[in-house]
């Protein structure tokens, strides 16, 4: 036995290392498995991100390119202008140089002209100052005898003049130099102002492209912000109608539970209240079954006598009898009389029958003690909640129990009121019996019989005119 069981054991040890190993195997074919297609799915990614990158790159290349080329045109068309403004500066220059040059060899020719005009003008003045001179002689002889102060005036004059007339040259000169002078510093002015204005074109042109930059760099982030913005909104609307939703649900199911409530509560009170009509009813019949078996107790103890003047006394009667096989007293009514209809209004809370002076039975009066409100028999929709109306369609109208047969307490009290009011209309004249009467065993009989179906107090029934109806009817028959 133990050999079997050390193989058995043996068996089962090979086997759970067969599973073992097996379970090995397969989870790491499974790794294997999941490495695999994960590794195949990185590949397809980084395929994808490469290819995504690719053209990514390419269009940012184009779009690089097409900067460059941009920026190109700019710099050539700026390199055009440069060349046309250089160029025609250079051909400002070269004219202000020729001009310069004109002015100069102009300068030279005239200074030229004024050095010969000097020479000759030297030259005739020596050789004048020399004719003077020997005409001064010639005549310094003759004017000193004759004309030497004329001479001399006139001599001056002529030097004043030749002075005047130099001075004048000079002055002209002087004005052309300083023309001259004003023309070059008006083209150096002109010169440094152009380059001025050129040097400025430079920094407005590299300020644009900064500035081109720095907005294009601005619209970038302005349009990342609003797409994150609106992707913001979009997931805050969500959320929004998430918690809308979810408030809707929880709403309707408290509105459910609610109404559920409502309902098991209404049909609760419908139970109630149909066993509140069912105990007011029973209480009703036993105390109208009280009042008869007292006022037969009186008709039955109390001497009658008819019309022909006969004596003679009832005996005693059955009074389920009584109440069961009451005999019709008006049939066009019991004809009207709807048996499955709305009974009578029930008391309020707290009625309390008003108290018979009857000494033997020592008081009739008693109290609606139940413990549940007064209610209409039947419910209608109209009477109720518009949020109870569904509900109360549904509920099956039956009358009560006590409604159904002949006997009940509504039809007796209703054949009751038509026979007062018949015993009423024959007995105008007559005065009204006594409410109390004493036999000579001293017993009080009740000679009225109380019913109010709500809280004022109805009126009274005298029950002797029911009784000599009564009479009269049983007397005609016999």
């Amino acid at each position: 036995r133990r050999d079997e069981q050390e193989a058995m054991k043996r068996l089962e040890m090979e086997a759970q290392a067969r599973e073992q190993r097996r379970r090995r195997q397969q989870q790491h074919e499974d790794a294997r498995r999941r490495q695999h297609a994960e590794r195949c799915e990185m590949e397809t990614q980084e395929t994808h991100q490469r290819k995504v990158d690719a053209v990514l790159q390419l269009e940012q290349e184009a779009k690089e390119k097409q900067k460059q080329q941009q920026i190109e045109q700019e710099k050539r068309q700026i390199e055009r202008r440069k060349l046309a403004a250089a160029k025609q500066a250079l051909e400002e220059i070269h004219q202000l140089e020729k001009q310069q040059q004109r002015e100069a060899l102009a300068r030279q020719q005239l200074e030229a002209e004024q050095q010969q005009l000097k020479r000759q003008r030297d030259d005739a003045v020596r050789q004048q100052i020399e004719l003077v001179e020997r005409q001064r002689e010639s005549r310094q002889r003759h004017f000193q005898r004759e004309v030497l102060g004329a001479v001399r005036s006139r001599l001056q004059e002529s030097s004043e003049r030749q002075l005047l007339s130099l001075e004048e040259h000079r002055s002209a000169l002087v004005i052309v130099d300083e023309k001259a002078q004003r023309r070059t510093d008006h083209l150096t002015k002109w010169w440094r102002r152009w380059q001025r204005r050129i040097k400025l074109y430079k920094r407005l042109q590299k300020q644009k492209t900064i500035a081109a930059v720095l907005i294009q760099h601005a619209w970038r982030a302005l349009v990342a912000l609003r797409t994150l913005r609106q992707a913001q909104v979009k997931q805050q609307y969500a959320r929004a109608a998430l918690r809308v939703q979810r408030g809707w649900r929880q709403w309707r199911h408290r509105n459910q539970q609610t109404l559920m409530k409502n309902q098991q509560t209404l049909e609760e009170n419908q139970r109630a209240a149909a066993a509140a009509t069912t105990v007011q009813a029973a209480y009703r019949g036993y105390f109208i079954r009280n009042k008869l078996a007292a006022a037969l107790a009186s008709v039955t103890v109390r001497p009658c006598v008819f019309v022909d003047g006969d004596e003679f006394e009832y005996d005693e009667v059955d009074l389920d009898a009584f109440l069961g096989g009451a005999p019709e007293i008006d049939d066009d009514d019991d004809e009207r009389d709807d048996v499955t209809g709305p009974l009578p209004p029930l008391p309020r809370p707290g009625w309390a029958d008003p108290l018979e002076e009857d000494e033997d039975r020592g008081g009739g009066g008693c109290l609606n003690t139940s413990p549940h409100p007064v209610v209409p028999h039947n419910l209608f929709p109209s009477q109720v909640d518009v949020l109870e109306r569904g509900f109360c369609e549904c509920l099956p109208l039956k009358p009560p129990a006590a409604a159904v047969t002949k006997a009940s307490s509504s039809s007796l009290y209703k054949r009751m009121q038509n026979a007062i009011a018949h015993g009423r209309k024959g007995k105008k004249s007559n005065a009204a019996a006594p409410k109390q009467t004493k036999d000579n065993n001293n017993t009080t009989v009740v000679s009225s019989v109380t019913w109010s179906s709500s809280g004022r107090k109805a009126k009274k029934v005298n029950v002797p005119s029911l009784v000599d109806r009564l009479r009269k009817t049983t007397a005609a028959t016999r």
